[in-house]
């Protein structure tokens, strides 16, 4: 077994990994050893990461990073992951990371919009060009850091609609001087401004935020992707930024005479779809499709979502049970937790299929259940059914040891 991570400077996704089998996924903040201390990452990775990625020596953990193309940052980086799991590290950028599950083995140019952004050609094995990223100081265009940063230098010397000002302060409730403060004097200042652009996209009805969003993305279609030869390759798109302003980076791109290939937006957007004809299901997720993100919540009815996680693992469908650290949301929902799956770059449609599989398998035994052995009809009925359905799930789905 191994351990794969990948991590921006805002968030790291880890998996453990038996064979093609993802076995439990964690996220915790984003590592970047351009900002961070050995000593600093060490105590991220051990106090956020769920005690079971440390129960044994693994094989290998992968982690493909943001400021690991720098050895002497990979370094450092490499000498805090052996201190915590006591195994053989390899640590590449997450660049590379990018372009191996955009582009498998296939050439291409590879870009990335989160926190940051990069860009890279690929040659199917490895990358053989890159523009340098240069930070979010000299660098980043078209990241969320860039757009932040141009949006809140217009609001600090009142340059941005006085609609806009007012909504931004309704929302945020900051001053001028706790603006300047988040960014010159607290810690990830890139995380910070790429936390206000966001504020955008609710917002592209108004001109000036819709300009912002598009010259950013045209500053980074200048500046990155015409030193490629990016005519005789596809180009390919990952990232936060990339999925939450899809449509305006395809009008970007056609002035460039390109069209995209692929974000992850497709593939949510065929989930959203097939989940959604699943009348059993409760779906939690924005009904305006352009603003949703690439998690959807949901839950079958009468089926606690821990049990229906455990019958989806059963299938080979990882996906995660709980209240997500999102108690005061769900308590207005007026639930206690959720299944929530999770969808990136490296997701297909087929994967969609087989979680939808998966879902009808786990409502068709409980449905079964129901009606051939307990009673539903009154609320004891269902208190029965609760207890008695776990007590055989534990005869249908052998315990995989892990949290989901």
């Amino acid at each position: 077994m191994k351990v794969i991570a990948e991590s921006g400077s805002t968030t790291t996704e880890w998996v453990l990994v038996d064979g093609k089998n993802v076995l439990e996924r964690s996220f915790t903040e984003g590592i970047n050893p351009f900002f961070q201390t050995r000593r600093e990452i060490s105590h991220s990775i051990r106090l956020n990461l769920p005690e079971t990625f440390f129960k044994k020596r693994w094989e290998r953990v992968y982690f493909y990073g943001a400021g690991c193309a720098n050895l002497d940052k990979k370094n450092i980086l490499e000498a805090s992951l052996v201190a915590q799991f006591k195994t053989p590290i390899s640590a590449e950028s997450d660049l590379l990371a990018a372009a191996r599950g955009l582009l498998i083995d296939k050439p291409g140019i590879a870009c990335i919009l989160g926190t940051g952004s990069n860009s890279c050609l690929y040659d199917g094995e490895r990358i053989i060009k890159n523009v340098r990223s240069a930070g979010y100081i000299l660098g980043d265009e078209g990241s969320g850091a860039a757009m932040g940063r141009r949006f809140l230098s217009d609001y600090l010397k009142n340059l941005t609609p006085k609609d806009l000002c007012d909504a931004f302060h309704e929302k945020f409730k900051v001053t001028p001087d706790e603006i300047m403060d988040s960014i010159y004097n607290h810690p990830f200042p890139n995380r910070s401004l790429s936390t206000f652009s966001y504020f955008l996209k609710d917002h592209l009805d108004n001109k000036y935020a819709f300009n912002l969003v598009y010259e950013e993305l045209m500053r980074f279609f200048q500046r990155n992707i015409i030193q490629y030869d990016y005519k005789s390759y596809p180009v390919y798109f990952m990232g936060n930024l990339a999925y939450t302003y899809a449509d305006i980076l395809d009008l970007v791109a056609k002035d460039f005479g390109l069209n995209i290939e692929k974000t992850e937006k497709e593939v949510v957007s065929y989930a959203r779809q097939e989940l959604s004809k699943l009348d059993y299901l409760d779906l939690y997720m924005s009904p305006n499709e352009e603003n949703h993100s690439s998690v959807i919540s949901f839950n079958i009815k009468g089926i606690h979502p821990h049990d229906v996680a455990s019958m989806l693992d059963f299938k080979g469908v990882c996906v995660r049970s709980g209240n997500h650290c999102a108690q005061p949301l769900l308590r207005y929902m007026g639930i206690d937790s959720t299944c929530r799956a999770s969808f990136s770059i490296y997701n297909t449609k087929e994967d969609v299929d087989r979680l939808v599989d998966a879902i009808k398998f786990a409502y068709s035994k409980f449905e079964k259940f129901i009606k051939n052995i307990l009673y539903e009809s009154s609320d004891l009925g269902m208190i029965v059914t609760k207890y008695m359905f776990r007590i055989i799930l534990i005869s249908i789905v052998p315990w995989t040891g892990r949290v989901v």
